[in-house]
């Protein structure tokens, strides 16, 4: 991800979480680099041992927070292109 591995920014609603990923990809032919952005959803819950878990399966009924976020990071990279 990037280069210190930490998101540069993360969304949460509830259990659910978007972190927007901002990746510097250099060129195989060492005329510089360019930025690649992307993103991570994880969903956090405990296990029967009452043990903190992330999973990517994103329950249908949490779609709803999951648009949520999503518009979240879409506002987010256009505050940012401005």
């Amino acid at each position: 991800m990037s280069e210190n591995n930490q998101p540069e920014k993360t969304f949460q609603i509830n259990d659910l979480q978007v972190a927007l990923w901002k990746n510097v990809i250099n060129k195989t032919n060492g005329n510089g680099a360019f930025t690649k952005k992307t993103i991570s959803i994880k969903r956090n819950y405990k296990d029967k041992n009452n043990d903190w878990k992330t999973s990517s399966y994103i329950p249908l009924q949490s779609i709803p927070a999951l648009k949520e976020l999503l518009t979240k990071v879409v506002q987010q990279e256009a505050v940012q292109e401005k």
